[in-house]
């Protein structure tokens, strides 16, 4: 990673730790501003009756205009320091949930640092403007103020899409009118959350990244995430604890997953049997679903990351508690393969790990469900 961001997540960790120490404790100082003035000063003691003086130090009134301020406050672009205005007052806190729910989509990557980084010739610190701002590849992100390798930034929506994404949301998109960039209704623009975590994340990220999903999920309606990310967002929906979550998740790198795989093919069985017998699908309450406006999803897996797409059969999760299928309109799997002739073979003669582990994914999405809604894309990536 260049030194620029090193020093930039080392400052915002040094100037984090700092805040712990106590303030030397402050001189006595008389005046209108000393810590023993309070609102009145006395006259000179010689007098027989001191007249109290008020301060004229204090300013009742607003700096400025509540309008005027939501208008420089509609340009903040930081999730961070949107949560941080939202602590300010009751409108600013009205302000601050109004915007998040324009936030109708939602990207989470899971990459590394260090090779995103090496992309990018224009990788730099921006301290001179902000301590928590950061250029990758020409884009402006925010840096979590403490400096752990989180990185996120709102956009408009259907904004800086590839023309290959666009080409594949444009038959859903003509179909259902329901991802639009700008609200008809309202006028207002839609926005769109992108976040980046380090692949090499630890537990103090995971939990910052559980939070931005939390704050943006109630609006969210396209959803693009990756296969880690997603286990992690249903062990969440599960209320294990994290921690512990973060600590399974470095156990079972470590040993043989050949007992876990026996465990995945018992437990899908039975899910797939279970779902056969239903006569009546279990349909939530919309406000119990952890995704209730949900239109699209798709997952992003390769070879490797797959296993994390088998894992949420362990949770104990259904799947009709993220999202009401009546709702949807497209569940896409989006499998990234590094050789060009594995995206050509048939479904018998890909690699059989990663074929059984979406097959168990598939299985708690109840994908038979979804017909035609549901697909399966195989792209080959350098």
């Amino acid at each position: 990673m260049p030194n620029s961001i090193n020093r930039l997540f080392r400052r915002l960790r040094e100037s984090h730790g700092d805040g712990g120490k106590k303030p030397k404790k402050a001189s006595v100082v008389s005046g209108c501003c000393s810590r023993r003035t309070s609102s009145t000063i006395s006259q000179p003691s010689n007098r027989k009756m001191s007249v109290p003086v008020k301060c004229k130090c204090h300013f009742d009134g607003p700096l400025l205009p509540e309008a005027l301020l939501f208008r420089i406050f509609d340009g903040v672009d930081s999730p961070f320091e949107l949560f941080s205005l939202r602590l300010t007052n009751k409108n600013c806190a009205d302000f601050v949930r109004s915007k998040i729910s324009r936030v109708s989509e939602m990207d989470l990557r899971r990459v590394s640092f260090d090779q995103l980084s090496s992309l990018s010739a224009n990788s730099s610190g921006t301290s001179a403007q902000s301590e928590t701002t950061v250029i990758l590849q020409g884009e402006q992100w925010h840096v979590h103020p403490s400096g752990y390798k989180v990185l996120c930034r709102m956009r408009p929506a259907n904004d800086g899409e590839t023309d290959n994404e666009k080409d594949k949301n444009k038959a859903n998109d003509e179909s259902s009118a329901s991802n639009p960039s700008e609200d008809t209704s309202t006028g207002t623009e839609m926005l769109c959350l992108e976040v980046l975590v380090d692949e090499e994340w630890t537990s103090r990220e995971i939990s910052i990244l559980c939070s931005l999903v939390n704050e943006f999920r109630h609006s969210v309606q396209r959803i693009s995430v990756d296969a880690p990310i997603f286990e992690l967002i249903v062990a969440n929906f599960a209320s294990i604890d994290l921690n512990r979550w973060f600590a399974y998740q470095c156990f079972v790198k470590a040993v043989d997953d050949g007992q876990m795989g026996a465990s995945l093919n018992k437990m899908a069985a039975q899910l797939r049997h279970h779902d056969e017998n239903d006569q009546m699908e279990f349909v939530p309450r919309t406000s119990e679903l952890y995704w209730p406006n949900a239109k699209t999803i798709l997952i992003r897996t390769t070879e490797r990351e797959s296993v994390h797409l088998a894992r949420v059969l362990f949770y104990g999760v259904r799947s009709t508690l993220f999202m009401d299928r009546r709702r949807l309109d497209r569940l896409a799997l989006l499998v990234n393969v590094a050789d060009a002739a594995i995206a050509q073979l048939s479904m018998a003669d890909r690699p059989k790990e990663l074929v059984r582990n979406l097959y168990h994914f598939r299985c708690w999405a109840g994908s038979p469900g979804f017909d035609d809604r549901f697909s399966q894309q195989w792209r080959c990536v350098a």
